[in-house]
């Protein structure tokens, strides 16, 4: 998308509020551009020693348009500023969705740091630009178009002389162009490296001070703050260098408009009133020259911003919402389902029927591919090949979100959000007592609330730090089990929990909801023997199934697995 392009989006729902600012800046423009031109008659009038009555008109003029002008612009740029904020908003959060629907797989090529940098500085530049960038534009050219224009009227040739700098502009603008986009493109992307520095050095602090690193970080994050400082600079320089070349010009025209100027008033070619009229629109020239060099260097770096947005706008979503909606009241089944990340194969020709209210567990060595399995099953990743049937039906050609709906789902690594106890199980939910109680008790949940002082309304600090991993993962399981999902996929949930706890979790779980389809990523033996079906994973297959009591008996790859878990325990 180019950034001619990207302007149209953006403006698009708002034709009539475009319309309405540009009926202004023009009207704004015509106002500004009229005051001059009164002062040519009032100076020749009192040259020529009329009488005050004579003048006051032109007085009266002069201040009602001045006043007009005034009015009239500071409404034009409250209304730029109001524009600039929404299209921070909606930029802001088309890409934050965007970025929550495709889910995690689809931009882990760009880090944290980079997309912090992309959704707040780049959408900054880029925002201003649509609105107020544009606007200012407008109005600079349309302030120096019409000082020509009044200008030629009272003295093309002096007017030739006036514009004559202008040659310069032009060229100026066109060589540092591509030096421009350069250095900006240098920048925001050394800014996006300092970020996800300080935000990977925050995070994994505790490991940093355990191995005594914290001198050698420092050192890296000098160089990368020396570095981005380098292009700070670079970027500063240009942006002074071109301030001072456009603050140049208007001086030149000046001295070449009274130098030329006087000599045609002394040679009684203009009148006296003719070149004060002149100055005043040469003044009139200055601050749309300025403002004209200094949008041109903000385009540039609006161009770049949004360059970089967009690569997170076009980050494509996993499933489609359509319309038919999906039940679970039957099965689930895996027909050759492969799954590429990259050029990566993580999974390879799945087929796999779960039926509704069966209890799987999985099983293999780590990265045998049983959490992507679990990501399949939860409508988070997009099979690369093959299909997943819910009751018969394609789950591709359904509405995801509904199926989501079916399902609770616990991750490997549990994810808290710094908000309340409650807020992080309810997950938007409205509360019910009935199923509240329920989840807290059936994760084993309820006996840690004692520990906090505010109970459920306990705030929970970033990331989660101030539990222990097996009350994240109890607080995860009960967020899963809020909704009594008729599907309950669990990717090794309880491994921070002891073996009494874990048995109690199974026997309520079992207990309250028989009919529930349970999906689990398990290492313990004695979570392997109450299921109904194990399936073991190895390198992105499936090479076994059946129940504990069956693959027990034979020599098969679930016994040795079987046998080592309870020699290591």
């Amino acid at each position: 998308m180019s950034f001619v392009e990207r302007i149209k989006k953006e403006w698009k729902p708002y034709k009539k509020r475009f319309i309405f600012l540009l009926f202004i800046t023009v009207l704004s423009a015509i106002l500004r551009t009229s005051i001059p031109y009164f002062f040519k008659f009032i100076v020749d009038l009192l040259k020529d020693k009329s009488p005050i009555s004579q003048i006051d008109d032109y007085i009266y003029m002069i201040v009602i348009l001045s006043i007009g002008r005034f009015l009239l612009y500071s409404y034009f740029q409250s209304n730029r500023a109001m524009m600039n904020f929404k299209f921070q908003w909606n930029v802001r959060s088309r890409a934050f969705n965007k970025l929550l629907k495709a889910g995690k797989l689809k931009f882990q090529h760009i880090n944290i740091g980079e997309i912090v940098t992309r959704l707040s500085d780049d959408t900054e530049k880029l925002t201003w630009f649509l609105s107020s960038g544009i606007f200012r534009g407008l109005d600079a050219i349309l302030i120096f178009g019409l000082s020509i224009f009044y200008m030629l009227t009272l003295s093309p040739f002096l007017t030739l002389f006036s514009v004559s700098t202008l040659i310069f502009v032009v060229v100026f603008m066109l060589v540092f162009r591509t030096v421009l986009h350069r250095a900006y493109s240098k920048l925001q992307t050394s800014i996006s490296e300092v970020n996800d520095y300080i935000n990977s050095s925050i995070n994994g602090v505790s490991i940093i001070k355990g191995y005594n690193r914290e001198e050698n970080l420092k050192d890296y994050f000098y160089k990368l703050v020396k570095k981005r400082k380098e292009h700070e600079m670079r970027v500063v320089k240009l942006d002074r260098g071109t301030m001072v070349f456009y603050q140049s010009l208007p001086h030149i025209t000046t001295i070449i408009v009274i130098f030329v100027g006087g000599y045609k008033v002394i040679s009684g070619e203009i009148t006296l009133g003719t070149l004060v009229a002149f100055l005043g629109y040469i003044k009139n020239l200055i601050h749309p020259m300025l403002d004209i060099g200094t949008l041109f260097v903000r385009g540039k770096r609006a161009s770049v911003s949004s360059k970089r947005i967009e690569k997170l706008e076009d980050i494509k979503m996993e499933y489609l919402n359509r319309a038919e909606k999906i039940s679970f009241n039957e099965n689930i089944v895996f027909k050759n389902v492969t799954f590429k990340y990259g050029e990566k194969e993580i999974l390879k020709n799945i087929n796999l029927e779960i039926e509704k209210g069966e209890k799987i567990a999985l099983m293999g060595k780590i990265g045998s591919g049983k959490s992507f399995l679990t990501l399949l099953l939860s409508g988070i990743i997009k099979p690369t090949e093959g299909k997943i049937y819910i009751d018969g039906k394609d789950i591709s050609g359904g509405n995801i979100k509904s199926f989501r709906k079916n399902i609770g789902y616990a991750p490997q690594e549990p994810i808290v959000f710094s908000d309340t106890i409650k807020n992080n199980i309810l997950m938007g939910e409205s509360l019910d007592e009935t199923s509240f109680d329920y989840a807290i008790n059936t994760s084993q949940f309820k006996g840690e609330l004692e520990k906090f002082g505010l109970g459920f309304e306990e705030k929970i600090g970033p990331k989660g730090n101030t539990l222990s991993g097996g009350q994240k993962q109890r607080l995860a399981l009960a967020r899963a089990l809020y909704r009594k999902p008729p599907i309950l996929i669990l990717d090794d949930i309880t491994s921070a929990l002891d073996a009494e706890t874990e048995m109690n979790l199974w026997k309520d779980l079992f207990h309250t909801i028989p009919e529930q389809t349970l999906i689990l990523v398990t290492h313990r033996p004695k979570t392997a023997e109450i299921v109904d079906k194990i399936v073991i994973m190895e390198r992105g297959k499936i090479v076994e199934k059946g129940s504990h009591c069956d693959l027990i008996k034979r020599d098969s790859l679930y016994k040795e697995i079987y046998v080592k878990m309870l020699d290591e325990k």
